[in-house]
């Protein structure tokens, strides 16, 4: 009978929450100047997704990263997106289900890492309640990371066995898929390149993680099948789209890292190596080839190259029409101005998620430079995002979250046999992945990416305990 009452009251919550999100999409019709394909677009995929959500419930997992293709919509100070809705609702479902054993498991965190999770969302509050900047706003942002954690304990205590994380990371490539999908549409309807289709700019982030995914959980130790495939080739086009240098940079370097573990730790690798290296360079040269084809390699090599140290002195604009001639410069623009923000509010930061509109306090440049490339712009880079915005306890407890995520991860390889083997890799590569991309990127400090990360390290955890049980059990036979 309480059953049946929580589960109305689910329903009925589920509801409110259609509306709520029916009317924050309408209204940011106006702030946020979307296109009506778009709009259109979103709200059938949301009501679709609440629909399954609330009739299925026991696929939550599943839908919530689906969640995450919808982008993010910025309302004044704080990132709001589906996913961040759908946590709440996610968390509500664990409080009134936790003990059911059909739902979740009985894993418990490791001590050190809860102790670090503790710290480092009191450091994330502390940012938002008791820095200069303290507003409703910083409270709202902080109540947000909330949910990101939160969601991914969730997924910790849902996970019963590798089979459920292998499902977990088939769903998130199967996402992306569908975005890249949604981004060839959005170039044939807006005649753009960067930043289009329903994942927005989040989607740089999403195409690395998932080509990494389909290429070591699929092509290295099985026969891939026609979807797997297909998914690969449409995401690997769309990145090249993208011409996210720092993702190929990211992409790469994780790729010669996996190659290298995986030989180390993996037979069906070095089978693999064997049976289709011939393969792996004929692939690799027609991707090269195709860069040159369509020209791309130009714009590539633009992205990289002009790369100046002097636009702190120009006074007029190049001849190319603007004061720098390559994106990277700005970074450094940004990383500077947020540097300066940590060295003036070391302990609280200036609050979480808060830098981009207080940055200009802390501006040392030229007032015309940092309103074009500074100003409204986060650290963009996740590491300097909390060093700036939580202060030094924040950024420390959230380096050491990613540090011992990663030896936990490297730690399960070596408790791994046969099929569990290749999650525990694949788990490790996505950990070395996301540690390289918060060193240039600034996305998994917010919005749908945030949950994105969170999601892995607790899938990285789950699969460490289970490990860690398993071998317990096999010791106490």
């Amino acid at each position: 009978m309480i059953k049946k009452i929580s589960e109305n009251i689910i329903k009925i919550i589920f509801c409110i929450f259609t509306l709520v999100i029916l009317i924050l999409f309408n209204a940011t019709i106006i702030i946020n100047d979307k296109s009506w394909p778009f709009i259109i677009l979103s709200l059938v995929l949301i009501v679709l997704l609440l629909f399954i959500f609330l009739y299925w419930v026991k696929y939550y997992k599943e839908i919530f990263i689906f969640s995450l293709i919808l982008g993010h919509i910025f309302i004044y100070r704080v990132n709001v997106s589906i996913a961040a809705l759908l946590s709440l609702l996610l968390i509500l479902f664990y409080i009134t289900f936790q003990d059911n054993t059909k739902y979740f498991n009985e894993l418990k965190l490791p001590k050190f890492l809860k102790k670090n999770l503790i710290l480092l969302v009191i450091a994330v509050a502390i940012s938002g309640i008791f820095s200069r900047y303290y507003s409703v706003f910083s409270l709202i942002n902080t109540f947000f990371y909330l949910t990101y954690v939160l969601s991914g304990y969730i997924f910790f205590k849902s996970i019963k066995n590798y089979l459920d994380i292998e499902r977990l990371l088939y769903v998130f490539i199967l996402m992306t898929f569908v975005g890249g999908i949604t981004k060839f549409v959005g170039i044939l309807i807006y005649g753009m390149i960067r930043g289009i289709g329903i994942a927005e700019f989040f989607y740089m982030e999403y195409a690395p993680i998932a080509l990494l995914m389909i290429f070591f959980l699929y092509f290295v130790n099985d026969k891939p099948k026609l979807l797997m495939i297909l998914s690969f080739i449409v995401i690997l086009i769309s990145m090249i789209l993208d011409q996210s240098r720092f993702a190929w940079l990211g992409f790469t370097l994780s790729m010669i890292y996996g190659c290298f573990v995986c030989y180390r730790y993996s037979f069906n690798f070095r089978k693999f190596l064997k049976d289709k290296l011939f393969a792996i360079v004929i692939f690799f040269l027609i991707i090269v080839s195709l860069i040159y084809i369509f020209n791309l390699d130009k714009i590539i090599v633009g992205r990289v190259s002009n790369i100046s140290f002097n636009f702190f002195d120009q006074k007029e604009e190049s001849t190319s029409g603007s004061f720098i001639e390559n994106s990277l410069e700005s970074r450094i623009m940004i990383w500077v101005t947020a540097f300066n923000a940590f060295k003036h509010n070391i302990l609280t930061g200036v609050g979480y998620n808060q830098f981009a509109f207080v940055s200009e306090d802390y501006n040392i440049l030229p007032q015309i430079l940092f309103i074009l490339y500074v100003k409204n712009l986060d650290a963009h880079t996740t590491f300097l995002n909390y060093l700036s915005e939580t202060g030094i306890i924040g950024f420390l407890s959230f380096f050491a979250y990613m540090v011992t995520a990663f030896v936990l991860s490297f730690k399960s390889i070596k408790l791994s046999k046969d099929d569990w083997l290749k999650i525990s890799l694949t788990l490790n590569i996505l950990m070395f992945y996301l540690f390289v991309d918060c060193i240039y990127s600034g996305n998994f400090t917010f919005g749908p990416s945030a949950y994105l990360i969170h999601l892995i390290i607790f899938m990285v955890i789950a699969n460490y305990v289970l490990l860690k049980t398993n071998v317990i059990k096999n010791i106490h036979k």
